[in-house]
């Protein structure tokens, strides 16, 4: 008999010391006794898993360890048994993510040794594990190691480069900078990512450098150091204390990161200010190419579609002659052949070439007074009148070559700065924001791309909305910087990627990195308050986001950083709150997708919240959003009903009723309507208006479980037993098919209800004998059998009889005597 405690005990006492003694299958039997008796014991499906990896079972001690996971995800043994399996069985990557996990939970537990132990194991399995070495350098900058933990801040960074993500990479140093600000391989390292050469852990050495020549001896009197006391060797790194938070170390890292890596402060200021044009860490040299307004005129996007146009123009003399009109006339009635117009074209460039650009523009003239433009020429002719100062013709010819996808973008940059040096910034402004739409969406998946053209849409009238001409300029001179580099499309790409990796609710767009002169304030405040949330810090998580949100007050993730941290300390209200005004703003940038996110973290927080998903379902109907807006309706409705609210619940069903026929499956959702408003009623005893919405969602889907269910108890209450019987028969059909055990389940319910109903008796019988239950299906048909024969149902009780000795039962000879006397009239 199993669930025996004593043989358990005994069986596991036996199994423990077989394991110490190493007799790795006389413990698996005795695992395998336990077993027997408590089958989903922990303790034993663990030993006995331990048993079969020893023995070289290895697939099968995974399934078993596999099985306590199951029951108990934290159970660390396991885990780690896990790890030891994945790693034996040639599965590194498997094995290095569990040896991590195990590894995380063993440091919730403050158990950091035996976690780095584990985080190094997984390093050695997969030595680009970008997770594992982060949390070897935190953990052991924790224990106090600076140096070992400098040594893996380097690995990692190393990681990134060779990834290409540089910019992650420059993090890993600036971690290390920070508890080792004076170690010389620090800016060693930072110079090799400058020049793009490998990065390798030895840069930082394991012991601490001696200086080669003592100096103090040598020193005058008021040279000398004040004396300083003495500092942890890791300031605010992992663990600050929470009640402090020092200014000097804020300024300090400020000074860091703009002149911690040169010899003397004029350079530094030097670098400052070309920093505060590239706050991104993507340029490399400043900005050359400026006129008066302070917009590059040259370089990078322009010069690039420029020389495209140049090359196109350059190839008409390979252009065969019939691709055109054989001639045309010019206004002052002259008539040019299609040659001439060419070497019009041909002449324009050359003068171009020789900066002599006034001829160049009245060849390029000619050319299009003779109606033989092309996007190239008129694209190439309005940067000439732009560099000439012309903005009128200048934006006339950019307009023309805006219309071609080739030149798009080229000439809507241009259009933008034709516009500021003509003193018309809120044009200017939609020219950029134009331009940026063509250029942005290409970086994104087609999901993606509608919600990038929304924003850049509505992006210069939020601008002009904030009647801050400083913002609009400020905003105008980061996008012309921008691409007025030569490697702009690599900067692009590396933006993109920045940018997805600190964006978590919906998508970032390429105006609002470059919008902030802030952006590597933000992307390392969302990484360090992630940490500080990690380690459960919340209070130092807080400050973190509150002086970045100082720093970058506009930037929405921040601020959500900062709701997801008052959430942590258990202030649901003013997270909330928090995350209402986020979702607000988002509303009003027409970033649809960022509220909604905002809205269903509010709605996991509190699901009963009506004023929220009255606002989320706002937001799907804005957008046309009919299903996702129909599934909140439901859950909207439920919500008012548990609240007691139901004449409002039945009212939201109401309205979603009116929304399905513009889905792309109405039946289904009527179905689910009809059904829930019918539950409403049924649990009020209002069973005629329940069976009436029951009747229709039946009616639209007879196949539909739920709704059949309902229907059959509703005509049972109302003693319509020839209704019920018919849905129920055409239900049991479907059961019957597909899942037998259902109907056994659905007719026991019934049975139990209307224990006198012969039909439902007779069902349950025949459900039995399908599901392949021949004892409880003649034990029903005895019990049906004999209602018969009470009633006086003799015919029918003689079929009874005759299909139970069909099923072959134990003693037949009774069931024929039995059929015999009823036969003859003796019962």
């Amino acid at each position: 008999m199993a669930n025996d405690q004593n043989k358990f005990r005994t069986a596991m006492m036996h199994a423990e010391r077989l394991s110490q003694q190493g007799n790795w299958v006389d413990a698996g039997k005795a695992y395998r006794f336990a077993l027997a008796e408590f089958p989903n014991d922990e303790a034993a499906i663990v030993g006995f898993g331990k048993s079969l990896f020893h023995q070289g079972q290895a697939e099968q001690a995974w399934r078993a360890f596999q099985q306590v996971l199951k029951v108990n995800p934290n159970n660390l043994e396991a885990m780690i048994t896990v790890g030891d399996i994945q790693a034996q069985m040639k599965q590194p990557s498997a094995a290095a993510q569990t040896y991590l996990r195990a590894g995380n939970l063993l440091a919730g537990q403050k158990k950091l040794e035996d976690a780095l132990e584990l985080w190094h194991k997984a390093t050695e399995l997969v030595p680009d594990y970008p997770e594992a070495h982060r949390n070897l350098a935190h953990g052991l900058a924790q224990l106090g190691e600076p140096r070992l933990a400098a040594r893996q801040f380097l690995t990692l960074a190393a990681i990134y480069q060779r990834h290409n993500d540089m910019a992650q990479a420059g993090q890993q140093i600036e971690a290390i900078r920070r508890f080792l600000p004076d170690d010389p391989g620090v800016p060693l390292a930072m110079q090799a990512l400058r020049q793009r050469q490998p990065l390798h852990a030895d840069m930082i050495s394991e012991e601490e450098p001696q200086p080669e020549i003592e100096v103090e001896e040598f020193m005058p009197a008021f040279l000398e150091p004040e004396e300083e006391e003495e500092e942890s060797d890791f300031p605010m790194l992992l663990v600050p204390d929470e009640d402090e938070v020092e200014e000097e170390v804020v300024e300090a890292e400020v000074e860091d990161e703009l002149g911690g890596f040169f010899e003397d402060e004029e350079e530094a200021e030097t670098v400052a200010e070309e920093t505060e044009d590239d706050p991104f860490g993507l340029f490399s040299e400043a900005d050359s190419f400026r006129n008066e307004s302070n917009l590059p005129m040259s370089g990078g996007l322009l010069d690039a579609t420029r020389q495209k146009a140049l090359s196109e123009l350059a190839n008409v003399i390979f252009e065969d002659d019939a691709a055109g009109p054989e001639r045309s006339v010019l206004p002052d009635g002259r008539e040019v052949s299609r040659m001439e117009i060419n070497m019009f074209i041909i002449q324009a460039i050359d003068l171009q070439t020789r900066e002599e650009y006034d001829e160049a523009i009245e060849r390029y003239r000619l050319v299009t007074q003779a109606n033989a433009g092309r996007p190239a020429l008129h694209y190439n002719l309005g940067l000439l009148h732009q560099e000439m100062g012309d903005s009128t013709d200048a934006i006339k010819m950019l307009r023309l070559s805006a219309q071609d996808p080739n030149f798009r973008a080229g000439s809507l940059f241009a259009l933008g700065q034709t516009y500021y040096d003509a003193d018309q910034p809120e044009m200017a402004l939609r020219q950029f924001a134009d331009f940026l739409k063509a250029i942005d969406v290409k970086t994104v998946d087609e999901a993606r791309q509608e919600e990038l053209e929304i924003y850049y849409d509505n992006l210069a009238d939020e601008f002009l909305a904030s009647d801050n001409p400083t913002k609009v300029d400020t905003f105008i001179k980061a996008v012309t910087n921008f691409f007025a580099h030569p490697d702009w499309e690599t900067r692009i790409y590396e933006a993109r990627k920045r940018m997805d990796s600190i964006s978590e609710e919906g998508i970032m767009s390429l105006a609002e990195f470059l919008e902030s002169p802030e952006t590597e304030v933000v992307v390392t405040a969302l990484a360090t308050t992630n940490d500080y949330l990690k380690l459960n810090l919340p209070k130092s998580a807080s400050e973190e986001c509150l002086r970045a949100i100082q720093k970058a007050p506009s930037y929405l993730p921040l601020h959500t950083r900062l709701a997801d941290i008052l959430l942590k300390q258990d202030l649901t209200d003013a997270a909330i709150k928090k995350y209402l005004t986020v979702a607000t703003v988002y509303e009003v940038r027409h970033q649809v997708e960022q509220s909604i996110a905002i809205f269903k973290k509010i709605l996991k927080i509190a699901p009963l919240d009506v004023t929220v998903r009255n606002k989320l379902i706002d937001v799907y109907m804005s957008r046309n959003k009919v299903e996702p807006a129909l599934e909140n309706y439901l859950v909207l409705a439920d919500a008012y009903y548990q609240l007691a609210q139901i004449d409002k619940a039945l009212q939201k069903y109401d309205e979603a009723m009116r929304l399905t026929d513009n889905t792309t499956d109405p039946g289904s959702w009527k179905v689910k309507i009809f059904s829930q408003k019918g539950d409403i009623y049924s649990q009020r005893f209002e069973w005629d208006k329940a069976t009436t919405l029951f009747e229709q969602a039946y009616r639209l889907n007879p196949r539909d479980e739920r709704a059949s269910r309902q229907l059959v108890d509703l005509y049972y209450k109302q003693n319509k037993t020839s209704q019920a019987i018919k849905v129920l028969d055409g239900l049991l059909g479907v059961y019957y098919r597909e899942k037998p055990g259902k109907a056994v389940s659905f007719l026991k319910e019934l049975v139990a209800i209307n224990p006198d109903d012969m039909f439902l008796r007779q069902r349950l019988a025949i459900s039995y004998m399908q599901d392949g239950r021949k004892n409880e299906a003649i034990a029903e048909y005895d019990i049906l059998g004999e209602m018969q024969l009470n009633q006086g149902q003799r015919n029918q009780a003689i079929q009874t009889i005759q299909a139970i000795l069909k099923m072959k039962p134990d003693n037949p000879e009774g069931y024929r005597q039995l059929l015999a006397q009823i036969q003859k009239g003796a019962i």
